[in-house]
């Protein structure tokens, strides 16, 4: 009986690991649902080892309007960060379920049908990139970071090891990729990725006196051959492929954390990494002009945000979405509503449509 009872568990649990790389049969939109504004992501925490991410689709009046469900686990970011919009697509990573990490993914999801592509990453991924030809990751393991490249055509990846160096935030820049070094000997550089061996120039730039380990760049923008980047209290770019030049706009606020750009403008969010406090704000920069055109005070503590046109939606601690609408000078509230959470999942990623 005991036997028979182990060989019955052992069943079980075979037909959940194999079943937990697959997504839902019902995640394509139709009708209706196409027609969505907003888009949030729930995935598990790391000790719900079979729970399942959530995508929720919320209409023009921020009401929910369905629920698709994949079993992927740690899709997206734990705090701050921006899913990657690449014209109809989000590329977001998947980490995998609890201590398993050696099933890293980068996911492509298409925002018009719902659908989702996988490409491969390596083990032990942090933190992706994209471009128009690749999907990049970033794992660090025993004291050296490797990164990967995997064609968006193929899937077809290799990847390198950068020695000594721990990794966390990447960049593509001017088709190159480029590493953000984890504070070595209390110094941070930009320093690019040679895939094929052949570059041997120095191309790196130190960020040490631009900023700490408190206020080193979280995201990256690309723009008519710049790099857009927040820095301590400043936002930083470097210019026509010139990475060992950097330019500085000064900015009055000590935490720019995130940048966002849509068309010529260059949204940063100011908010406190470490509090939970009403004092966020977004600066709209325009990047032609390469000046500050607007500030807006919002009264919440976003950690995730996107812009469509003249509409603003944010996500807060408070696992509210927030829409505004941006006029010259000022931020009206439209809508607000919160997002059902439950106690073993949290908001990891949010986009606008």
């Amino acid at each position: 009986m005991k036997l028979k009872q182990y060989l019955m568990l052992s069943v079980i649990v075979c037909v959940l690991i194999i079943t937990s790389g697959c997504t839902n049969t019902n995640s394509k939109l139709s009708g209706k649902e196409k027609k969505y504004s907003v888009a949030v992501v729930k995935t598990p925490k790391t000790n719900n080892i079979f729970g399942k991410t959530k995508i929720e689709f919320f209409n023009q009046h921020l009401k929910s309007i369905k629920t698709n469900k994949y079993s992927y686990g740690g899709v997206g970011r734990t705090n701050f960060g921006l899913p990657i919009k690449k014209g109809k697509y989000i590329y977001e990573m998947s980490v995998g379920h609890g201590i398993d990490k050696k099933k890293c993914k980068v996911l492509q999801l298409n925002t018009e049908t719902g659908e989702i592509k996988e490409y491969k990453v390596c083990k032990y991924t942090n933190n992706i990139c994209v471009d128009e030809k690749y999907v990049y990751g970033i794992a660090n393991l025993n004291g050296a970071t490797t990164v990967s490249r995997t064609t968006i055509k193929d899937n077809k990846m290799d990847q390198v090891e950068v020695k000594n160096e721990m990794c966390m935030e990447c960049c593509v820049y001017n088709g190159d990729f480029y590493r953000l070094t984890d504070w070595i000997n209390g110094r941070a550089f930009l320093a690019k990725v040679d895939f094929d061996g052949k570059d041997k120039s120095d191309n790196k730039i130190e960020l040490t006196k631009y900023c700490d380990e408190d206020t080193e760049p979280l995201s990256f923008y690309e723009y008519k051959n710049k790099l857009y980047m927040p820095g301590r209290k400043s936002l930083l770019y470097v210019k026509n492929n010139k990475v060992n030049k950097i330019k500085i706009k000064t900015l009055k606020y000590t935490d720019p954390i995130l940048v966002k750009g849509v068309g010529n403008y260059l949204y940063i969010l100011v908010a406190s990494r470490h509090a939970q406090n009403n004092d966020s704000k977004i600066i709209k920069y325009n990047m032609d002009l390469e000046k500050i055109e607007t500030e807006y005070n919002i009264n919440s503590c976003a950690i995730q945000y996107d812009v469509v046109g003249n509409k603003l939606y944010i996500v807060n601690f408070d696992d509210e979405i927030v829409e505004y609408t941006m006029e010259k000078d000022k931020l009206t509230e439209k809508n607000r509503t919160e997002v059902e959470v439950d106690d073993n999942e949290y908001i990891s990623a949010m986009y606008a449509k």
